[in-house]
């Protein structure tokens, strides 16, 4: 039976990873839109699926608490009518399962009132999902360096090398928050047509290489005991920006530059320079 189960959620897990796979030809913006998007339709049911569950699991604690109560009442009863003595701790059991049915009584009726949403509340959960939808993509868009689109690099870079890459994922293919950030600002900046192939001619760029699949730390300075200040997921691309240091163990540092507002070193024992 655990077998069973077992497969069943793999089957479904894998089902799940394969529809990321879809979701990583959208832009990251879109691809987080479409996550929130999803989040928000099924947290409600999630919450009502709970519910349901607990209020049916408390509704058989109840009825067999009764129960219990019951049987003990009457074989209490009857011992009496024998001219005998109830059984030595009957009274305590039977008060123990009096205060356990009490609770789950008000354990239910808590459930079933929780479950009741007022419009109100139906209206404002809409009205912070399209907040959250929209707001959260557009702030990851304009701030590449925060928290928000570190932590969300993080969980698909992981993503990626650990469930996506196994079902066939090419993840030089990933399209990042940095990349949309770059493509935006340059459009915004009206650096199109030809002056922006031109440009592209003359830069060059880094990726982590094969040996760096889990992504690789842009530090502060050309040092490994330097503070790590991004990490550059695996198919991802940074500005190379033609300075190189090396530190004292011969090791080779590039100067690379991620967005507008984050400027790094990176080994170059991990990535491969590209035009």
């Amino acid at each position: 039976m655990s077998e069973w189960i077992t497969n069943l959620f793999d089957s479904i897990m894998e089902l799940i990873y394969k529809l990321y796979i879809v979701l990583m030809s959208l832009s990251a913006p879109f691809r987080m839109a479409v996550i929130i998007l999803l989040l928000a339709i099924v947290l409600p049911y999630t919450i009502k699926l709970i519910l349901w569950l607990f209020n049916h699991l408390t509704k058989y604690v109840i009825q067999f608490m009764e129960a219990s109560s019951n049987k003990i009442g009457n074989m209490t009863t009857n011992r009496r009518k024998q001219g005998k003595n109830p059984l030595v701790g009957t009274g305590l059991i039977d008060w123990l399962f009096s205060i356990i049915e009490a609770l789950g009584t008000k354990l239910r009726n808590g459930i079933i009132k929780g479950s009741q949403v007022k419009p109100k509340t139906k209206k404002n959960y809409k009205l912070i999902s399209i907040l959250c939808i929209v707001g959260l993509p557009i702030w990851g868009l304009f701030s590449p360096a925060g928290k928000l689109v570190v932590a969300w690099s993080d969980f698909e870079n992981r993503l990626v090398s650990e469930h996506l890459q196994p079902l066939g994922y090419d993840p030089s293919t990933y399209k990042s928050f940095e990349l949309a950030s770059t493509s935006v600002k340059s459009a915004l900046e009206g650096n199109g047509g030809e002056t922006a192939t031109a440009t592209s001619s003359e830069e060059y760029y880094v990726s982590p290489n094969e040996d760096a699949k889990n992504g690789v730390y842009i530090r502060e300075g050309p040092s490994i005991d330097s503070r790590d200040i991004h990490v550059l997921p695996y198919g991802d691309y940074a500005l190379y920006l033609g300075e190189e240091q090396t530190d004292g163990e011969g090791r080779i540092w590039y100067k690379v530059q991620v967005n507008d507002s984050l400027t790094g070193w990176i080994s170059s024992n991990v990535v491969d320079v590209y035009e």
